[in-house]
């Protein structure tokens, strides 16, 4: 199960980067849950993720990015 989550990561963003980063982050965030086929938290204790998954013909699941935190 996953320990991280989108409130916790987003929570992170905005404690400990500079404004106009976590601004950037919770704009991919929102773009990921509006065009992602799948989201994915991370489960580690001192860095939480989220990877942006998108369906392929080819090779299944594809992360295409994914944004790490040292929350």
């Amino acid at each position: 199960m996953a320990k991280w989550n989108k409130d916790m990561f987003i929570k992170q963003a905005k404690d400990f980067c500079q404004p106009n980063v976590s601004n950037v982050i919770i704009d991919l965030v929102k773009f990921a849950e509006t065009d992602a086929d799948q989201i994915t938290w991370g489960r580690g204790e001192g860095h939480g993720t989220m990877t942006f998954r998108c369906k392929s013909d080819d090779f299944g699941d594809l992360a295409l990015f994914h944004i790490t935190t040292n929350g």
